[in-house]
């Protein structure tokens, strides 16, 4: 039983044509005339050998260099990339603030503070008539010795407390010197370095509240003796 032998039809009309010039008959190969079919056969596959070989080389002429070149321009874009992220500057720290210098325990400094409603913010109610007071302190290094007077309250002094804060104006709580006090008072209180500079510049005051007034009835800034 003889075996099939399929090759496609392009390619077996182009062994199976003429290899001479056109017009020009080709004379019959030594296979046909004896009727071997094995020499058919070989001569049959050289000749399919030939046109696949020819499409093969040429698709490996013009596949391989796009390829080639797409690789290239990936190199080149990761490159880039590489290029630009080595480009990008380092963050600069930020500068570390300098302490704030503190007087030395050894120098002490006078300071002094005048109380009266008039100072009061917001505008005290219901005070006592003539209330006032006087707060006097000594400054060592951090440590704050003081000493509170204060007369004519519309009630008991509920409290005393130091704020950060300029004239005319609602400041922070920086330290409770007393609560309840009663008059005299005396007492210490450890500062930061901050809150000391800042009341060596008169930039803190002392406030008295009472019931009548718990915001404060009496006030007054905190400056040099």
């Amino acid at each position: 039983m003889k075996r099939s032998f399929l090759v496609p039809v392009g390619l077996a009309l182009a062994a199976l044509a003429p290899q001479g010039g056109l017009g020009q008959p080709t004379a019959p190969t030594e296979a046909a005339v004896l009727g071997d079919t094995r020499g058919t056969r070989g001569l049959l596959a050289g000749r399919l050998v030939q046109p696949l070989l020819a499409v093969a080389g040429y698709a490996g002429r013009h596949l391989a260099n796009p390829m080639g070149h797409v690789s290239h321009s990936s190199h080149a874009s990761h490159a880039s990339h590489a290029s630009h992220f080595s480009a990008t500057p380092a963050p600069v720290p930020l500068p570390v603030p300098a302490p704030t210098p503190v007087p030395p325990a050894t120098v002490t400094t006078g300071l002094v503070a005048v109380l009266g409603t008039g100072q009061e913010v917001p505008v005290p109610v219901n005070t006592g008539r003539g209330a006032s007071g006087r707060f006097t302190a000594t400054l060592s290094g951090r440590i704050l010795s003081w000493r509170l007077t204060f007369s004519n309250l519309s009630g008991q002094a509920v409290s005393a407390v130091i704020h950060g804060g300029s004239r005319g104006r609602i400041g922070r709580r920086i330290a409770t010197v007393c609560g309840p006090c009663m008059s005299p008072a005396t007492g210490t209180v450890v500062l930061t370095a901050s809150q000391v500079t800042q009341m060596l510049v008169g930039g803190t005051y002392l406030n008295v509240a009472t019931r009548a007034n718990p915001t404060g009835e009496i006030r007054g800034q905190i400056g040099s003796a």
